[in-house]
């Protein structure tokens, strides 16, 4: 468990700073800073943990409610956040559980729980799914997650239209829906023209609508699943002095903290493309369940290993 200090709420000084800067760089730009601030969420540990616990109950009184057992899907490495996740909802689903694996099966009469910590595109849910070979006429799923994205839903439910998503998930959604209403924009991304059109003058924001603007104490996942620099250092570049500047958009967490290649992303003034920064001690908050160091039967579990070996 995340010590009751660990806690890194949004930044608003910061965030007004970078907004106003924003607002003084034209339309474009100035829109994308208002549906970014209206957009932007931090998820606490304990928010993260009480929805967590209560999706939990909701998936172990399905399986009741079906007379079902619970497979429990539990399929990467020690140090993935669904091990950690699992083992946070094990008190609640541990008296229903038939079997623990790696993957999803085609057995019946069973229900498949995935667990994780959330889902953004869905695109590695659905992966899953596809090469599982399952069934939807003869296998029941629930997904227990602490957060959904709305595009993850979707996709979800279109593959796989009985599975159980819990009414506690929290739910999130594009910055391009957000804009949608903020801004009135429907028919397409807002923004997507100009950084097609002059990819040269945003390079150093990296971000689209289709992003995500959402954090957890316990991670600030990478910029596949969010805009990571943006919420991380919230760049802004000043085209009439030529000057990049940057601030957390984090509160409790520094400019030295996030590096790459082990150089701080506040000492460059080039645009550089950020996937992910540095593991070491280069994200912040850092990745708690990559912290742990797990025993069984008090011997240490190797951390490279897959929990079922």
């Amino acid at each position: 468990m995340m010590a009751d200090s660990q806690t890194y709420p949004i930044n608003q000084a910061a965030l007004r700073e970078w907004r106003g800067l924003m607002i003084k760089s034209g339309r474009m730009l100035s829109d994308f800073a208002l549906v970014m601030t209206g957009t932007l969420r931090h998820v606490s540990f304990w928010e993260f943990y009480e929805t967590l616990i209560r999706a939990a109950y909701e998936v172990f009184a399905h399986s009741i409610s079906l007379g079902m057992p619970i497979v429990l899907v539990v399929g990467d490495a020690v140090l993935k956040s669904n091990l950690w996740t699992a083992l946070l909802v094990w008190p609640i689903l541990a008296e229903n559980v038939d079997e623990v694996q790696a993957d999803i099966g085609v057995r019946r009469n069973v229900l498949y729980v995935i667990v994780d910590d959330a889902s953004y595109s869905g695109d590695q849910l659905i992966y899953g799914l596809n090469v599982s070979g399952i069934d939807e006429r003869v296998t029941h799923l629930a997904v227990l997650l602490g957060a959904i994205s709305e595009t993850a839903r979707r996709l979800l439910l279109d593959r796989y239209s009985s599975a159980i998503i819990p009414n506690a998930t929290i739910r999130f959604d594009t910055i391009f829906a957000n804009a949608t209403k903020i801004l009135g924009v429907w028919e397409k991304d807002p923004f997507e023209y100009d950084w097609n059109s002059q990819p040269e003058k945003h390079e150093w924001l990296q971000a689209t609508g289709y992003n995500h603007a959402i954090y957890f104490d316990h991670k600030l996942a990478d910029n596949v699943s969010t805009v990571t620099k943006l919420i991380a250092v919230a760049p802004h570049f000043d085209e009439r002095s030529n000057v990049l500047t940057f601030r957390p958009l984090i509160r409790g967490c520094t400019l030295d903290t996030y590096k790459i290649g082990g150089m701080r992303i506040a000492d460059l003034d080039r645009f550089v493309h950020v996937n992910k920064f540095d593991e070491a001690g280069g994200t912040c908050p850092p990745t708690f369940y990559k912290t742990i160091h797990y025993t069984f039967r008090g011997a240490k579990v190797t951390r490279t290993k897959t929990f079922l070996e």
